[in-house]
């Protein structure tokens, strides 16, 4: 996130089953006195396919992305499964 700092992004694996899916989940914590805006960046080209994403995903070239508007000194999280895609 270019420009901005005080803010913390943490990642966890929450559960799966084999080779099927994964669960995920990123907490991203802003410590400025302002709000954020952050971006996560998910490949289209990739072997992997991304479920259960909340909102809506911009797209942009070769991604797809992941933005929310985080408050000052607020905290978000973003959960989400994985499949592999077969490719």
């Amino acid at each position: 996130q270019s420009g901005v700092f005080g803010f913390r992004q943490d990642y966890e694996t929450l559960a799966g089953q084999g080779d099927k899916w994964t669960d995920h989940r990123i907490t991203i914590r802003n410590a400025n006195p302002f709000p954020i805006r952050y971006e996560i960046d998910l490949p289209t080209r990739s072997s992997t396919q991304f479920l259960n994403l909340p909102g809506k995903l911009l797209a942009k070239p070769g991604k797809r992305v992941w933005a929310v508007a985080i408050p000052a000194n607020g905290t978000t999280r973003l959960t989400y499964r994985t499949t592999p895609t077969g490719e």
